[in-house]
């Protein structure tokens, strides 16, 4: 057995990846192995789409409550930085709220008022 499985992207997809689909084969592929750390090199992966970023963060979190540790490798700023806004929009942690006040200014005066206040 192999201590760390590694799959090359472009091969076994392609350069430009777009569905949901290419992520949900690639943890079939890792979970039919025994392997609990796996490297998805991109060398050679021009485009991912949101889509297939988005399922691919969400397989990538499910695989690791399983103990499986999925690694990114040699993929391109573009690719990287697709993953990066998914992760932001997928990671509850990041999030944050934020209370705005709204106030309703009926007068001039009030305005003035509010303006000077701040």
């Amino acid at each position: 057995m192999k201590a760390v499985l590694e799959i090359h992207i472009a091969s076994e997809i392609d350069s430009i990846i777009n569905t949901r689909e290419a992520a949900l084969n690639i943890k079939t592929q890792i979970q039919q192995t025994a392997c609990t750390q796996v490297e998805l090199n991109f060398d050679g992966v021009e485009f991912v789409s949101r889509s297939f970023a988005d399922q691919l963060h969400k397989e990538k979190v499910e695989l690791a409550n399983q103990g499986i540790l999925v690694v990114l490798v040699n993929a391109s700023t573009s690719v990287m930085d697709m993953f990066r806004t998914v992760a932001k929009t997928q990671d509850a942690t990041d999030r944050e709220r934020h209370d705005i006040p709204v106030y309703k200014i009926t007068t001039m005066d009030a305005f003035s008022e509010y303006l000077y206040s701040i």
